[in-house]
């Protein structure tokens, strides 16, 4: 409790979710059903742990979104350009 394995297949459904394609954002989410659905049948866990750990993906994307939000808003403030990768990783 909460359920691990639905926690990782909702927040994977939501970083694809982010790429904006309806068919991809579908399949994520059918993905992220199956895996609640299945983790019950299989006696993985009980509906709950699902039910716990869903709301607490999203609650968590929310806050980290904010956060950065807040950081980017943040460093323009200072006069410096928000940095999201370093020019290495190219």
């Amino acid at each position: 409790m909460p359920s691990i394995h639905v926690a990782i297949a909702v927040a994977a459904a939501l970083w694809i979710q982010r790429y904006r394609v309806k068919v991809l954002t579908l399949v994520g989410w059918t993905y992220a059903a199956a895996i609640y659905i299945g983790s019950i049948h299989l006696g993985w866990h009980y509906a709950t742990d699902g039910l716990v750990s869903a709301p607490l993906v999203l609650l968590v994307w929310w806050l980290a979104g904010k956060y950065l939000g807040w950081l980017e808003g943040r460093e323009l403030t200072l006069g410096r350009r928000p940095v999201l990768y370093s020019k290495t990783d190219r």
